[in-house]
């Protein structure tokens, strides 16, 4: 049934892009990139509606993304890897599309492709992004467990909100009698 609604949106934007509506197919899209997991086939649509639109730098930092290679696509992921993080794996992890910064298994395959050594990264760079998706992968993360905290440690923090409240009830109808006793 999921395919059958990736299937279905992506018909839906098929149809925006067959009526030139452009900036409609990039929102459905941005949508669904939003929401779905990842999907290298909504990645490559969004770069190409991205393309269509003259966003080549956007447009190569999806299709780059996406895995997808194709004559068409190289201009615009060349645009991209030029432009980000020869030098600093930090950089170029920092500007791939936010559902991919964290999931290394998907960027693990799209890294060291021939782009990269055409555009200058070096296998010290390739090396620093795997290093950097090993420091950001985490162990499965168990939530804190829960301890009541026991009613001799509850008693003072309430206590000293009764005399609080107190003090302020006693204060305001000592205000409200001056007035009072002030008009008469």
């Amino acid at each position: 049934m999921e395919a059958d609604r990736g299937a279905a949106d992506l018909s839906k934007i098929d149809e925006e892009l067959s009526a030139g509506r452009l900036w409609r197919a990039k929102e459905m899209l941005q949508g669904r990139l939003a929401q779905a997991p990842f999907d290298e086939r909504l990645l490559e649509k969004y770069g190409t509606v991205l393309l269509s639109m003259g966003d080549e730098l956007d447009a190569g930092r999806y299709l780059f993304a996406s895995g997808v290679r194709r004559q068409e696509y190289e201009a615009p992921i060349g645009l991209f890897l030029s432009r980000f993080g020869k030098a600093n794996s930090e950089q170029l992890m920092s500007e791939m599309p936010s559902k991919l910064r964290r999931r290394h298994k998907v960027l693990a395959p799209i890294l060291p492709t021939p782009e990269f050594a055409r555009h200058g990264y070096t296998e010290t760079v390739l090396r620093q992004l795997d290093q950097l998706s090993d420091k950001n992968k985490h162990p499965s993360r168990k939530p804190p467990a829960w301890h009541p905290i026991p009613l001799h440690e509850r008693a003072v923090p309430i206590a000293v909100g009764f005399v609080i409240l107190a003090i302020f009830v006693v204060g305001f109808y000592t205000i409200v009698r001056f007035f009072i006793s002030a008009v008469d």
